[in-house]
C-alpha cells in the first residue's frame, strides 16, 4: 500500500507553503522527511501517522499538526484534560487515571511530547487521544494486546485488542475536552449564550464558528437592559474560529457596559480565536476584568489562518498555517492578514488566576458579584 502521495503533501507544505517552519533548520526538515518518506514505504498506517505528527510538531505551532482522528481506532472510553490531568469518562463523569498497563501518565506524556504540537499546555491538550490510542502507548513503551487503565476510583477498565471503535466516534477533529463531544460541559440552562443568574449576566461562548456577528449584537442588545450588572464570560473549551465575529460584543461593553467587574473563564481548550476574544476583552475593559481558570492552548504569538489537507491515503488530516499573529507585542509581518493586522495589540502576557476545575465557576461568579 504505502502513503508516498500523503508524504509528498506534508513535504511540500512544510517546506513551502507553512511559515511557521521558518524558525526549523532546513537540514533538520530535510532528515525528518527522510524519515517519513522511508516510514510512508510501510503498510503500517498507525506508525506513518506518528511519524508524520512529529514532522508537523517541529514547527512548535499549535496550529501546525497532523490530525489523526479520523483514520484510527481507539479503546471505547473518552480519555480528556481536566486541570492538566488525564481523565477517563465513565458513567458520564471524569476519573482520574492512575496508570495504564502500569504506566503513570507524567512520562508516557514526556515519550510523546515531540509528536504534539504547540505549547506545552497545547500538547497537553492533544494527549488524551493518545493514552486511548494503541500504537500511541507502544511508542511509549505500554506493550501488551490487552489495556488495563487503573482509575483513581479503584475501578480498573479493561480493554482486549478487538475491543476498539473509530476515534472520530468520541474525539472530533477539532476536540473541546467536553466529556461528551456531543455536549457542552459549560452550556447555559437557558440553552442560549445569555442568562441572567444571582444578579449577573452570565455569557456563554461555546465556539466561533456556528454563530454569526448579529447573534453577538442581539446578545450586546438583551445585557443593555441592565448594563451595571457583572459579567461572566465563558471561553472553556472553546477551539476558536472567526473572532472578528464577537466584535459586536467587544465593542458594546468597552463603550456602554457600565459594570466593574468582568470574569472570563479559560482552560486549556481555549484557542486561537478563543483566544484572541479574551486578550481584545482585557484590552478594552482593562482593570476591570480578570482571568479564571487554567493556561490557555497557546502562546500570544502563534501561526494561524491557513487550512486543511486531507491525507488520503492514510486517513487523517494536515493543518497547517499561513498568518502570523502576534498579540503579546502587537507586531505584523508580511504573513499577518490584514484584518488581522488592523486589530493587533499587545498585551504582554494573560493573567490568569489559576483555578481547579469545580471551583471555576462559583469563583468567577463571586468576583463578578464584586465579592
Amino acid at each position: 500500500m504505502g502513503f508516498h502521495q500523503d508524504a509528498k503533501i506534508i513535504e511540500e507544505i512544510v517546506q513551502r507553503r507553512d511559515p511557521a517552519f521558518v524558525s526549523v533548520h532546513a537540514g533538520q526538515q530535510k532528515e525528518a522527511l527522510r524519515g517519513l518518506s522511508a516510514s510512508a514505504r510501510d503498510a503500517d498506517k498507525d506508525a506513518f501517522l506518528l511519524a508524520a505528527m512529529g514532522v508537523v510538531a517541529m514547527a512548535g505551532n499549535g496550529h501546525s499538526r497532523v490530525i489523526p482522528n479520523l483514520a484510527i481506532d481507539v479503546v471505547p472510553h473518552r480519555i480528556v484534560m481536566r486541570d492538566a490531568d488525564p481523565v477517563m469518562v465513565v458513567d458520564g463523569a471524569a476519573v482520574p487515571i492512575i496508570s495504564v498497563n502500569g504506566s503513570v501518565p507524567g512520562p508516557l506524556f514526556e515519550a510523546w511530547r515531540h509528536l504534539l504540537a504547540g505549547s506545552d499546555t497545547r500538547q497537553r491538550m492533544l494527549s488524551g487521544i493518545m493514552m486511548a490510542w494503541p500504537a500511541a502507548l507502544r511508542v511509549a513503551g505500554v506493550e501488551g494486546v490487552t489495556l488495563h487503565y487503573a482509575l483513581a476510583d479503584g475501578r480498573n477498565i479493561t480493554c482486549a485488542s478487538d475491543d476498539r471503535v473509530e476515534a472520530a466516534s468520541l474525539y472530533p477533529v477539532s476536540d473541546n475536552g467536553f466529556l461528551d463531544p456531543n455536549h457542552d460541559d459549560y452550556a447555559l440552562a437557558s440553552g442560549s449564550m445569555v442568562q441572567w443568574q444571582d444578579g449577573i449576566w452570565r455569557i456563554r461562548i461555546a465556539g466561533l464558528k456556528d454563530v454569526n456577528s448579529a447573534e453577538f449584537l442581539e446578545l450586546a442588545q438583551r445585557i443593555q437592559t441592565r448594563r451595571d450588572a457583572g459579567l461572566v464570560v465563558d471561553l472553556r473549551g472553546n477551539t476558536g474560529g472567526d473572532y472578528t465575529k464577537a466584535r459586536p460584543l467587544i465593542d458594546w461593553l468597552a463603550k456602554d457596559w457600565r459594570g466593574m467587574h468582568c470574569a472570563i473563564l479559560v482552560n486549556g481548550y481555549t484557542f486561537s480565536a478563543a483566544i484572541v476574544v479574551a486578550v481584545l476583552l482585557v484590552h478594552r475593559l482593562g482593570a476591570r476584568v480578570q482571568l479564571f481558570g487554567s493556561d490557555v492552548g497557546d502562546t500570544l504569538a502563534f501561526y494561524a489562518e491557513g487550512d486543511t489537507a486531507p491525507l488520503h491515503q492514510s486517513g487523517g488530516l494536515l493543518r497547517y498555517a499561513s498568518g502570523w499573529h502576534d498579540w503579546q507585542s502587537g507586531q505584523a509581518d508580511a504573513t499577518t492578514p490584514q484584518i488581522i493586522a488592523r486589530d493587533l495589540v499587545g498585551i504582554e502576557a494573560l493573567d490568569i488566576v489559576s483555578v481547579p476545575e469545580a471551583s471555576q465557576l462559583p469563583t468567577a461568579m463571586a468576583f463578578a458579584q464584586g465579592h
